[in-house]
């Protein structure tokens, strides 16, 4: 069958399919893409339960999760004859169309391996944590990966800090945002849930960078507790802490915490508002899951990606990180009036354009190597 016929190849490399935002992009990703591409996904560890992907093929790498930094930089390097010889068997018809690697341990990997020079490095979240995280020989090397390779960014804000943090050339990073199921939301949302009240929502991970202790202090001091119930869907370390935080503030009765729940675009959909308090977000996709879920955001204006995605007449309802009167008052008028998100507010996370960006960036840097050569 002749190239311009065939289906397309694409490869993830990613940590795991079990866990946050990035590894559910790269699941939605490659369903989306498995319509009209062969895919093959490779993590780097082994989970418990692997996803359904139909017409997908998942090869663990099998690496252990729970070892030091020293050995798991060495675990990486030698799982790079694992994934180059995975990569050899499954070019031998024709090399892939699109390469990518997600989160930080994936791109170690990949840049030891046979398809370093021709790999896409996905930033899911915002370079500066990873400054906070990693110690100063990997960050040197993470540096010189971005600064000679090609990145992709979920959101403006994350393609600043590649540049200025890494030291990538801005010509070499680009803004591809992230793809959102868009007719999976719009199915789901208006299924029932085990709640009566009205309610104002908070949706992630109870950990300290998402700080729903400010929405605890905004839902008592601006009274809503008179109309309203909180809800906390997600779970995490500090439940504990929020619970005792809305009992000290005479509203424990009011606020729950349902926990995870499969369908929280159902939730959204019968919410009167949800609320996002993060100190920092790449590009949170609930906002957006939110907006086409039919209720009213109002989120922190923290750095970066809430005000990549409310613009224009959303902006009214980005408040100041840390001002628990601004939340008051955003909710409030939220409440009261809120604009109707049009189509092409959407455009840009849907799924077909978000493919088809992907495989242009990387037309582009296939061809661009070759130009060299």
């Amino acid at each position: 069958m002749s190239k311009g016929v065939s289906r397309k190849k694409a490869l993830f490399v990613v940590n795991s399919l079990a866990g946050g935002g990035a590894e559910r992009t790269c699941v939605y990703l490659a369903n989306v893409m498995a319509q009209d591409a062969d895919v093959d996904i490779v993590t780097l560890y082994e989970d418990a339960s692997m996803p359904e992907l139909a017409g997908v093929h998942i090869e663990s790498l099998g690496l252990g999760r729970d070892v030091g930094k020293a050995a798991k930089l060495s675990q990486l390097f030698a799982a790079r004859k694992k994934l180059d010889a995975f990569v050899s068997r499954r070019e031998q018809e024709g090399r892939y169309d699109l390469v990518t690697a997600h989160l930080t341990a994936s791109h170690v990997l990949t840049s030891f391996s046979r398809v370093a020079e021709r790999c896409l490095y996905v930033h899911h979240s915002l370079p500066f944590a990873i400054h906070q995280l990693y110690p100063m020989p990997l960050l040197r090397y993470l540096r010189r990966i971005y600064r000679h390779g090609q990145s992709v960014s979920v959101s403006d804000g994350v393609r600043r800090q590649v540049v200025e943090l890494f030291g990538a050339d801005p010509s070499n990073v680009t803004t591809i945002y992230n793809a959102v199921p868009c007719e999976h939301i719009r199915e789901k949302m208006h299924e029932d849930i085990p709640f009566e009240k009205e309610f104002l929502l908070c949706v992630g991970r109870l950990a300290s960078s998402k700080r729903f202790d400010r929405m605890v202090r905004a839902f008592a001091e601006g009274g809503f507790d008179e109309r309203f119930d909180l809800v906390f869907l997600g779970e995490g370390p500090l439940k504990g802490d929020l619970m005792n935080l809305a009992e000290s503030l005479g509203v424990g009765a009011s606020v729950y915490f349902p926990g995870y729940t499969e369908n929280p675009y159902a939730w959204m959909n019968r919410s009167s508002a949800m609320i996002m308090t993060s100190d920092r977000e790449a590009l949170p996709t609930v906002l957006i899951e939110g907006l086409m879920a039919g209720t009213r955001v109002v989120s922190a204006d923290c750095d970066f990606g809430p005000r990549e995605i409310l613009t224009g007449e959303f902006a009214a309802y980005l408040v100041q990180p840390d001002s628990i009167g601004d939340y008051i008052e955003a909710i409030k008028g939220a409440l009261e009036s809120y604009p109707s998100p049009s189509a092409e507010l959407f455009r840009r996370y849907d799924a077909d354009e978000v493919v088809r960006q992907y495989f242009a960036r990387y037309e582009a840097l296939v061809r661009a190597d070759t130009e060299v050569e």
